[in-house]
């Protein structure tokens, strides 16, 4: 019996080893079961390790949502997940989409209200002052910030800051949350130690936006520091992204995501289907 033990584990531990080479070096292909399956967090060239756990959080979702059907509001937690779920999702993508060969044209468009892609709309977006157009990859941005860098609202004259929260409707269930963006502001307050060449090529793009409007530097002294302002037409200016979204409208969004960042699995299951058909109509 220790003997049928032994054999048994040491024939795993090849197993693994095998699986390992494989999938660390792109020239050895993973067989279609090795790629729909491998659960091994391995790090090469592909992108394997994260559409592999993109794959794994869309799949977490969709089970948890199955298992806790019937469940009591009290007694399920699917809220917390998805905002975790969504909050790696949002960095995965965030970094991923920085490097400018691995996103499609489709990041770059003006979002729309309809038809929705990637599950986002310009709809949910309540308040936008960015002097450029909200593209769909600045979308992803800004949601990412906001789940990323939450802070709370401490200090005076407590401007709009960076963080997410739910919006009550007396239901006593959560059934929307708000994200802000707020770059230029820490705790409430305006952010000092901004730099000024920030300041002076902000204001040029707002003037661009908005020509008939009146943009003029708002500097103040703040102790031994000059603190860098803008006004447009009378009132400080911030950059400021806010939405708010139905949590409904935030899993779709999650699953769209994974099922995007997941495509190289895909793509590589399906090019290995392709590989072994041709193969077998060549013989």
């Amino acid at each position: 019996m220790a003997a049928i033990i032994v054999a048994t584990y040491k024939e795993q531990v090849r197993s693994f080893r095998y699986k390992l080479l494989r999938t660390r070096h792109f020239w050895l292909k993973p067989t279609l079961q090795e790629v729909t399956t491998m659960n091994e967090y391995v790090r090469e060239p592909g992108d394997f390790i994260k559409a592999g756990f993109a794959r794994n959080a869309r799949k977490l979702l969709e089970q948890y949502r199955s298992l806790t059907e019937g469940f009591p509001e009290t007694e399920r937690y699917d809220i917390t997940l998805l905002l975790s779920v969504l909050q790696s999702l949002l960095t995965l993508a965030n970094e991923y989409l920085m490097v400018k060969q691995n996103r499609e044209e489709n990041w770059e468009r003006i979002a729309h209200d309809v038809p929705k892609w990637q599950g986002l709309s310009r709809s949910f977006v309540k308040d936008y002052t960015f002097p450029e157009d909200i593209t769909y990859l600045r979308f992803i941005e800004s949601l990412r910030n906001a789940m990323s860098h939450p802070a709370p609202q401490l200090r005076k004259p407590f401007l709009p800051t960076t963080g997410y929260t739910t919006v009550p409707d007396g239901s006593g269930v959560i059934a929307r949350i708000s994200f802000t963006d707020s770059p230029w502001v820490v705790r409430g307050c305006y952010k000092v130690g901004l730099p000024k060449q920030k300041r002076d090529d902000m204001i040029k793009e707002l003037i661009n936006r908005n020509p008939t409007s009146l943009v003029r530097k708002a500097d103040i002294q703040t102790g031994d520091k000059l603190v860098y302002k803008i006004e447009v037409d009378g009132d400080l200016f911030i950059p400021l992204f806010r939405a708010e979204m139905k949590v409904s409208d935030l899993y779709i969004v999650a699953t769209e995501l994974a099922t995007h960042l997941e495509h190289p699995i895909v793509s590589d299951a399906m090019s290995y289907g392709r590989s072994r058909r041709q193969q077998a109509a060549a013989r």
